[in-house]
């Protein structure tokens, strides 16, 4: 059963999705916040199959994104998208369909980030599942990936290179528009080598197909400014998560450090990893998102029930 809700973030209007069994009452819960810019309708099969073990889940749109509001569109904010998590937290808490002592957080890619700084910050959170999670690392993290990006998909150097100078120049040049009040200048999401993007990848097309097949409300474009404002991972903050936190990586990742998100997940106090041997990509693709799905669902139900409601259940 899905039904729409919504919820007020800093003044404007996000809107979530419901999933919930077919089971009445108040059932542990899981907040599914999308990656970067993403939308919520990406996380539908995630979402069912949770619900379909039990669980009642909220995904929801962050402003600028999908069907929430905010302007400018597609403007990816670190401060205002935590910001909406927490009130989409707060707002789980509140629905009668969820239990506000049983809230757990999911984060995929760009909002894996997210949901390890909230759950250090919130202790009521009861468990956490991070999946191919941006940690925000700094030049560590981009060195990495440039030479994952170098070989394992046969980019040269130069071509990265290029590729990074220029996307430098139209953070600085869409910056300038925003402190002007002008519309922003965007950048494609998926570029071919040679071009300017957030991901330039040989398989760009198969990824730009997938998200545009799973996505209605998706948009190939985003406010290049986010290169002058990314995310930070702020040392000691896995150390703080009091709750069982599971990192899935991808051994081929190239758009993260899937090697330094292990090691983070690895100092939290009850910090989990599980590795599959895939690209960043393959795994919102069957077989590996059913994989991922099994695994992450049994870690959920391991911690969000208690002994006499997993016998129930």
């Amino acid at each position: 059963m899905i039904r729409t809700v919504a919820f007020d973030s800093g003044g404007t209007r996000c809107t979530a999705r419901l999933y919930r069994p077919a089971e009445d009452g108040a059932r542990p819960g899981v907040v599914m916040g999308h990656g970067f810019t993403g939308t919520q309708d990406q996380l539908a099969a995630y979402a069912r199959a949770f619900a379909d073990r039990g669980l009642a889940v909220l995904t929801f749109d962050y402003r600028h994104f999908g069907d929430s509001g905010g302007e400018p569109r597609q403007v990816v904010d670190v401060a205002e998208q935590l910001e909406d998590w927490r009130a989409a937290v707060k707002a789980a808490r509140s629905l009668p369909e969820i239990d506000p002592q049983a809230v757990s957080l999911w984060g995929s890619s760009f909002s894996g980030g997210h949901v390890l700084r909230l759950a250090a910050e919130d202790p009521r959170i009861r468990a956490v599942v991070a999946q191919v999670p941006e940690f925000g690392m700094g030049s560590g993290s981009i060195r990495e990936e440039i030479r994952a990006k170098r070989q394992r998909k046969g980019v040269p150097l130069r071509t990265i290179a290029r590729a990074g100078v220029r996307l430098m120049g139209a953070a600085v040049r869409d910056e300038v528009r925003a402190r002007r009040g002008r519309p922003p200048y965007y950048l494609p999401v998926f570029a071919p080598p040679g071009g300017v993007g957030a991901v330039i990848d040989p398989d760009h097309h198969r990824f730009l197909a997938r998200a545009a097949g799973t996505g209605p409300t998706w948009r190939n474009e985003f406010a290049a400014r986010l290169f002058l404002h990314p995310p930070k991972y702020l040392e000691g903050t896995a150390e703080r998560v009091a709750a069982p936190l599971l990192v899935c990586v991808a051994e081929h990742d190239t758009e993260t450090n899937a090697r330094a998100a292990a090691d983070i997940a690895r100092t939290a106090p009850r910090g989990e990893v599980l590795s599959y041997p895939v690209g960043h990509f393959d795994i919102y693709e069957d077989p590996w998102q059913q994989r991922m799905i099994e695994d992450q669902a049994g870690f959920l139900h391991r911690h969000l029930w208690t002994s006499t409601e997993v016998d129930e259940h």
